[in-house]
Order: structure tokens, then C-alpha cells, then sequence
């Protein structure tokens, strides 16, 4: 570490680089730390830790953690205090025999969106002779400003696809819903852009009450057309309907 400080007044403790690459074996298994980090101000400091743990020769799981400490304030003195223990991230990969899965979850504690809450993320590849399926799944679980929302949105897509007839095939199936939150406009949504590398942006929102949507994308022999269309539909709070949309993109 680099810039170690510790004071008698607040912040009380702060470093300007804290760096880690500490490898054991415990109960069998092999831990690698990867990074150590310190934060503090006036009441708190918290030390974060990213792990990775090789469960098999095939597993790999990581995560995050932050130890969490208090000031205490007595007659003549101070002193830290243990809080909690907050787990910032968890994720899991593997690969055997045709078969991919990395997938993520990641914790929120008074978040200024999204409140408290955890959001999860998954991708998986399969493979056959002949074809491969890749899939990725997103949900997120939380409450904000005392009510609660959730959502969900995945997106299927089939290599080469599955003939409908003539020269389409049918290359992707799509769909989520989502209660008390919206997607949002920054980002697109990885079934409106039939791509697996765009991730889905939702914000809280009490006033839509429920939403779903349905995909499917659809292509022309020789990549003449590489279509994707979505149905959506929304209701507001008083469950009435708030919208009703159709809406895709066609590559020619």
C-alpha cells in the first residue's frame, strides 16, 4: 500500500493505493485475493475485498465483500466498532463438454436509483453437431422510497435458426416483464437489438404498475434481411392501460 494515513480526526483512516495478489489453499479449495480496498469518512470505513475461488478444475467462483465499521463515540475516547458484513457481488463460471455458463449477482445498499436491492445476470451457450443455442437472461429484485419492483428480460438466439417456410428462419426468441419500473431510454434493450452484448436498463417507477413483452427475430436466406420485432404492453397504476407498442428493426 501507498499513502497509509491514520488520525485522530475524521476521515480517520485513508490510503492512496492498497494493492493485493494473495493466493492460499483453504479446506482444499484455491483462493486467490485480488483486490483490497479502504474507504472512509466521519462515521464509517469499510475495507473491500474481491475474491476468486476455484471450486473444480471447470468451476471458477468470485465475489465481493465490504467489512463495514462505526465510530464510537465515548466520554474520553473513541473506537471502531464492527457494523455488518455487505456482499457486494457473486458469480459463478464454468465450461465443459459444449456447455458455457458465466453469470453475476450484484447487491445494491441505498442505492440512489435503484435503492436496495440485487440484480443478476446470466449468459449460456450450448452447443450441438449441427447448431448452438446462446442465451442471456437479466433480473434485478429491489425496493425504492417504500415500494417494491422487479424485472426480468431475456433473449434467446438460435444458430442457424429454424425454418418457418420458404426462405425465413426464425433466429431469436425474446421476452420479460417488469412491475413498478420502466425500461429506460439510454441504453437499448438487448431483445429490440437482437444483440447479447447490449444489457437492459429499467428504472423504478411506482406508477407503472405491470408491463411485458414478447420478440422473435427472423431471417431471409443468404442474410438478405436480419429482422427483430417486439410486442409490448404496459399498465399504470390505477391498472388501466398505459400503452401498447410494436416496434423492430430490419437489416437489409
Amino acid at each position: 500500500f501507498n499513502g497509509l494515513r491514520v488520525r485522530n480526526y475524521a476521515p480517520y483512516l485513508s490510503v492512496d493505493n492498497f494493492s493485493a495478489g494473495i493466493g492460499a489453499k483453504i479446506g482444499g479449495f484455491e483462493i486467490n485475493i485480488n483486490k483490497i480496498g479502504i474507504v472512509s469518512n466521519e462515521s464509517i470505513s469499510k475495507i473491500d475485498i474481491d475474491a476468486q475461488i476455484k471450486v473444480s478444475t471447470i468451476i471458477d467462483a468470485k465475489g465481493g465483500i465490504s467489512l463495514v465499521g462505526d465510530m464510537t463515540q465515548f466520554t474520553q475516547n473513541n473506537a471502531w466498532r464492527f457494523n455488518r458484513v455487505i456482499v457486494n457481488e457473486i458469480g459463478i463460471k464454468t465450461s465443459f463438454s459444449g456447455f458455457d455458463l458465466d453469470g453475476s449477482l450484484n447487491f445494491y445498499d441505498q442505492h440512489a436509483i435503484y435503492g436496495n436491492g440485487f440484480k443478476g445476470k446470466v449468459k449460456l451457450k450450448i452447443k450441438f453437431p449441427a447448431s448452438d443455442i446462446q442465451a442471456q437472461a437479466m433480473f434485478m429484485s429491489g425496493s425504492k422510497d417504500g415500494y417494491k419492483y422487479w424485472y426480468f428480460d431475456a433473449l434467446a438466439q438460435l444458430n442457424p435458426g429454424i425454418p418457418l417456410g420458404g426462405a425465413i428462419k426464425l433466429t431469436a426468441i425474446g421476452g420479460g416483464a417488469y412491475y413498478h419500473c420502466y425500461m429506460g431510454k439510454s441504453r437499448g434493450s438487448m431483445i429490440d437489438s437482437n444483440s447479447l452484448n447490449k444489457e437492459v436498463d429499467y428504472i423504478p417507477d411506482p406508477k407503472t404498475a405491470f408491463g411485458f413483452k414478447a420478440a422473435i427475430g427472423l431471417k431471409g436466406t443468404g442474410d438478405l434481411v436480419n429482422a427483430m420485432a417486439t410486442y409490448e404492453m404496459a399498465f399504470n397504476e390505477n391498472w388501466g392501460v398505459r400503452f401498447i407498442k410494436i416496434y423492430g428493426q430490419a437489416d437489409v
